[in-house]
């Protein structure tokens, strides 16, 4: 069966449609936060005096390989977001707003206060009306470290880059009603921003959108700064949500449809569209997701700041210690071995194949049996570099769950881990 329409198909949909001819939408927020994860660096300035429209951005994109190799190489996350982006850029929607204060920072410091991977853009949708986009974890190792230290710090670098970045885009623009929206951590430090905005920005702010993204503890929920934002906060979780089951969230979201499975429904393109409307998944959240947002943040509370610490920084030594910047780069030395070995096994077998052309029936039978022999020499390195990788990964997880138990050396956390798993088996 084929999978239910996509914000792509919305972007061929309603693509024609200028927002002044049609209102912003929450399948829009979604859009935008999307083509966010593009990385711009260089061809938007980080003033918002100066705008480009993204179909300009496209163009320059798509002049020349190197440029689409520059810029569209998104790593682990998924490969159609580059398309997506030149798509969405080439329509009336999309292609004519301007695209100004384009941020991008990553910086992996020693410690919470120092790690940040923050970016984001605004975007003039009309004459009165601005979008400011908060993008989320990208591919960088400093990216996830930095959705962990969330557990952490009453405030992390990238909510505080954030809150600074709307109140900069709020003075410059200072008539413009604002538009709020974030994907995964971008969810977060768009609640966050908008919670922390003086009262001339804040009280401009039209929606602020929340799409997956992590929470806040409870006691950060119930403060007067974000019970002000209350109401106009609009957040969606697919029904197998796992990302944003961490931490706590405002009692009113929607639940998204979605044509991916558990942790890959986190990806904006599984969502599914209804006409203009993202589909609202009417059973809400699964069992799964909802036992996932119980446990975890009734386990999160019990730990003190001493034990959170221990945990996060002996899940993240080993993935520091191969001094790679992004996760896709981890696994670079695997994928090189698939490669290398695909590469030889298709020039043997077009060396076989001329032989074959050019030889008498004894010498195809004999080039037929070096076939064979190169076909299961193909698959026997394949293996060896699968081997290797699964080899990498139970090895991994060996010292991450080793470092991390030694290092806490606490009964309580080691009773409360137990707990959890208990607590998920019993769910199953």
């Amino acid at each position: 069966m084929a999978d239910f329409p996509n914000i792509e198909d919305y972007v061929k949909w309603r693509g024609d449609l200028t927002f002044k001819q049609d209102n912003f939408s929450d399948v829009d927020a979604a859009v935008l936060c999307e083509m966010g994860y593009c990385h711009l660096d260089g061809l938007c300035q980080s003033g918002f005096s100066e705008q480009i429209a993204f179909n300009q951005i496209a163009g320059k994109i798509m002049s020349s390989k190197e440029m689409q190799v520059k810029y569209f190489d998104v790593g682990l996350m998924n490969r159609k977001i580059p398309e997506f982006f030149t798509a969405a850029s080439m329509t009336n929607r999309f292609g004519n707003i301007k695209l100004c204060g384009y941020v991008s920072i990553i910086h992996a410091g020693q410690d919470v206060s120092t790690q940040i991977q923050f970016a984001a853009f605004t975007v003039v949708l009309d004459d009165k009306t601005i979008c400011v986009v908060f993008r989320g974890t990208d591919d960088s190792v400093v990216g996830w470290k930095e959705d962990c230290n969330l557990a952490l710090a009453d405030e992390i670098p990238a909510q505080k880059a954030a809150a600074e970045y709307l109140e900069n885009a709020g003075k410059f623009f200072k008539k413009h009603r604002i538009i709020v929206a974030g994907h995964s951590k971008g969810g977060n430090l768009a609640l966050y921003a908008c919670a922390k905005a003086c009262n001339k920005v804040k009280k401009r702010i039209l929606t602020v959108y929340n799409l997956d993204g992590p929470g806040f503890f409870q006691e950060t929920l119930d403060s007067k700064e974000f019970r002000t934002i209350e109401k106009r906060v609009r957040s969606w979780f697919p029904y197998e949500s796992v990302v944003g089951m961490l931490f706590r969230h405002f009692d009113d979201f929607k639940v998204a449809e979605s044509n991916g499975f558990l942790i890959f429904q986190h990806d904006l393109l599984t969502w599914k569209v209804c006409g203009k409307d993202i589909c609202i998944h009417q059973e809400g959240l699964c069992k799964g997701s909802l036992k996932t947002y119980e446990v975890f943040n009734r386990w999160i509370v019990k730990l003190d700041s001493e034990q959170k610490k221990t945990f996060i920084e002996a899940l993240f030594s080993l993935l520091e210690s191969t001094q790679k910047l992004t996760m896709a780069s981890m696994f670079g030395d695997v994928q090189n071995d698939f490669n290398s070995s695909r590469i030889a096994y298709k020039e043997k077998m077009n060396e076989i194949s001329s032989e074959f052309k050019n030889s008498d029936f004894k010498g195809k039978v004999s080039s037929v049996g070096k076939a064979a022999l190169s076909v299961g020499k193909a698959i026997r390195d394949d293996s060896a570099a699968l081997g290797k990788c699964v080899g990498y990964g139970v090895k991994s997880v060996a010292r991450i769950t080793k470092a991390g138990f030694e290092a806490a050396r606490n009964k309580e956390l080691m009773e409360v881990l137990k707990e959890i798993a208990g607590e998920f088996k019993s769910s199953l």
